[in-house]
């Protein structure tokens, strides 16, 4: 889901045929066959370099909640950080759940919470990392990259 001001945002800048209302009414990124029209065919987000990738992208396929009351939450849910209790789920759809280190999956959540403080931050562990040459090309798709 997209929110009012990445939804304005997206449709100025790409026109109205990159975004979609889903069967809840909420405004999201267009699926063509299932893809993400801003999916390059390499799988990465076309929209991250240029600072633009929606928040709903940035923590997928996380959903971090935090918790008033820890004592309502179970333990196997339950995680700590910075002395804030939050309930950690991943959505099992994702295709490399379950192919890193049980570090690397501590580290993804905390930047989870840490993206939905500050959706600007830089992200590290929850999304693919661009190398030069997969941004020249972008560039050349999307000109206004090299600006």
């Amino acid at each position: 889901m997209l929110s009012a001001y990445e939804y304005a945002t997206l449709i100025k800048l790409f026109g109205p045929g990159v975004v979609e209302i889903d069967s809840h009414g909420d405004p999201c990124l267009k699926r063509v066959e299932g893809t993400c029209v801003f999916q390059s065919p390499e799988g990465l987000c076309e929209l991250q370099p240029l600072g633009l990738k929606p928040l709903a992208c940035k923590v997928w396929p996380f959903k971090v909640v935090k918790v008033e009351d820890p004592g309502y939450a179970s333990l196997d849910e339950l995680f700590v950080y910075r002395g804030e209790a939050y309930k950690a789920y991943v959505h099992s759809s994702c295709l490399g759940i379950g192919h890193g280190t049980r570090e690397n999956l501590v580290e993804a959540i905390k930047e989870v919470i840490e993206v939905k403080k500050d959706p600007r931050r830089p992200q590290c562990y929850t999304t693919a990392q661009l190398k030069p040459l997969q941004l020249a090309r972008l560039s050349t798709i999307m000109p206004s990259l090299g600006s």
